[in-house]
């Protein structure tokens, strides 16, 4: 049975499809389609590490035209024993708009080893907005839907252009109730973008299964500063003009008697 995943953005669709994996390897299809009104350029998409599977493969695209797709076939490997279940595999996918200006997604997917069932955990990320280096707080709420303990993992995914102190952190879930995971980051003083994708996994291992699941968000930098400069600029133009213009009048007119 084949296992598809789809991310998207304003201008672009990303799918991931895999079978279920009972050997050593499989194969896993990118779907890239771009689903806007211009073209894109420079599209890559490449998994992030894992230490419990291998992916290999390569996706570079110079550009992609509208309605257009591509489709590209990666393998799988596993590196190590591991119990029955499902398991996140995640690939950054970046590309640019006709202005040039770069965007960043996280298409994501669960693959199944052997087999698996869907987590009895549900997570929430908030969407944030900061100004050039500054802090901020994204927050998961963890919701453990039945009354058993869990150690889940949970693991953040943020554009290396960002500070955080961590990326991972252990929660005790031990009954029905909500949790609060809380990770301070910091937005970069010369951001490549406006907009970035955030995802977080949240695994766990119970009854001899492993389990999964995602929570998404985005952060938006806003580029105070530089509208701030473009304006005084444009405030020191109108200034020099009115002089000019005003230097221009008194020598044409003023010295009229």
């Amino acid at each position: 049975m084949g296992l598809n995943t789809c991310a998207s953005a304003n201008e672009i669709s990303v799918s991931l499809t895999t079978q279920t994996l009972t050997e050593e390897s499989i194969n896993l299809t990118v779907l890239i389609e771009n689903i806007g009104g211009d073209s894109i350029f420079n599209i890559e998409a490449f998994p992030l590490t894992s230490t419990i599977f291998s992916i290999n493969g390569s996706l570079f695209l110079e550009n992609l035209n509208p309605g257009a797709s591509h489709e590209e076939i990666f393998s799988i490997f596993l590196n190590k024993s591991i119990l029955p279940g499902k398991y996140p595999i995640v690939f950054l996918v970046t590309y640019y708009d006709k202005m040039y200006d770069k965007y960043t997604l996280y298409a994501k997917h669960l693959l199944t080893y052997v087999d698996g069932f869907d987590s009895l955990i549900a997570g929430s990320l908030n969407n944030l907005n900061l100004d050039k280096n500054q802090e901020g707080t994204l927050n998961i709420i963890v919701s453990n839907l039945e009354n058993n303990y869990k150690e889940i993992d949970v693991n953040l995914y943020l554009s290396e252009e960002f500070k955080t102190t961590t990326k991972n952190i252990t929660l005790i879930a031990d009954s029905i109730n909500n949790y609060f995971v809380n990770f301070i980051v910091k937005a970069p003083e010369f951001p490549s973008g406006e907009e970035y994708a955030t995802l977080a996994s949240l695994e766990y291992d119970l009854g001899g299964y492993h389990y999964c699941t995602f929570a998404e968000s985005n952060i938006v930098v806003f580029q105070q500063n530089e509208i701030e400069e473009k304006s005084n600029i444009l405030i020191i133009f109108v200034l020099i003009y009115v002089a000019l213009l005003m230097i221009y009048i008194y020598l044409k007119f003023g010295g009229k008697k």
